[in-house]
């Protein structure tokens, strides 16, 4: 027979309210009629007050200590079944270490390289749910936006809110940025029973998405490191080597002309992509440059595919 069972039986103290919240709004009905009695005669409430009714405000109160009380029973989380089943998790942790830099604003490629790169990083991830998928965030600076995580509807509403926009320190920081991706993906190492047993090393990689304007020698040093930790590194170059201007847009996002050099010639944005293939290299990754129609991404799907994915630990579930 089917048991039931509350996954947080602690809420349910709480239904010793009902009662309590039941006499409240009796009291406070009673209260509101006295009111009226004091102002007027009972049998003149209909012509005063036509839509009042002692019936429907008593049946409110009704609904609403009932409503409190499945509210508890929700939050109390109860569950039905007939055995506990434990289900050995698999997978590999990937961090998307994302450039958010203003030239990646830069429509040399359709739209722009920003929503470009987005496309392509929502393509990986829709084909890897069930791996913990994190987010980088960077330009002069680097944060992490998302934490590893297996909800993969999460990440994606978080990636879709990055913007240029959210970095008032503007630049290219790539050494930085992937000093930030080893930190993190340190910190997220455990298990997701949440201890460090698992039955074997889980697969890590970083996945940096970039138009690669940055200081060569800074960004070799962070792929070195990415090396020194035993994390595989994907570069993915999002630009054209012919470049273009790079937009200067408000917080609105509304443009408002373009970026300018001392000279007050435009600034023209290219994609560097012998830079991206040493840092590439330096990590003993692979590098590719997204083309128009984006076929780079079934390629690197596959490569992700490809690496070892083991136990990371148990979840158990009522079946």
């Amino acid at each position: 027979a089917c048991v039931m069972r509350f996954l947080h039986p602690q809420w349910l103290y709480w239904l010793a309210l009902a009662p309590v919240l039941l006499l409240w709004l009796i009291w406070v009905l009673k209260k509101s009629d006295d009111k009226l009695k004091n102002f007027s005669n009972q049998k003149l409430w209909k012509n005063i007050i036509p839509e009042y009714s002692q019936v429907q405000r008593k049946k409110k109160i009704f609904v609403l200590t009932l409503a409190y009380v499945f509210l508890i029973l929700a939050l109390a989380r109860p569950q039905w079944g007939k055995k506990e089943q434990t289900v050995q998790v698999k997978g590999m942790d990937i961090l998307f270490v994302f450039d958010l830099s203003n030239s990646m604003e830069t429509e040399d490629v359709v739209p722009n390289r920003l929503k470009k790169a987005k496309h392509a990083i929502r393509s990986m991830v829709e084909s890897l749910r069930g791996d913990r998928m994190g987010l980088i965030s960077f330009a002069g600076g680097a944060y992490p936006s998302c934490p590893l995580t297996t909800d993969a509807d999460y990440f994606l509403e978080t990636m879709d809110i990055q913007s240029p926009r959210l970095f008032t320190h503007q630049g290219t920081d790539i050494g930085l940025a992937l000093e930030v991706a080893v930190q993190a993906m340190s910190r997220g190492a455990e298990d997701l029973s949440g201890n460090q047993n698992t039955a074997g090393p889980v697969s890590k990689l970083i996945v940096l998405v970039t138009d690669g304007e940055d200081l060569e020698e800074a960004a070799l040093d962070g792929a070195k490191k990415v090396k020194e930790s035993g994390i595989g590194l994907f570069v993915i170059g999002i630009g054209s080597e012919k470049g273009g201007p790079v937009p200067v847009r408000d917080q609105e996002g509304i443009l408002r002309g373009y970026k300018k050099d001392r000279s007050g010639q435009p600034v023209v944005s290219k994609l560097n992509p012998d830079v991206l293939k040493k840092i590439a290299e330096a990590a003993s990754g692979r590098y590719w440059t997204l083309s128009e129609s984006e076929s780079e991404v079934d390629e690197i799907i596959s490569e992700m595919r490809s690496l070892q994915r083991n136990d990371r630990g148990e979840r158990k579930w009522i079946t």
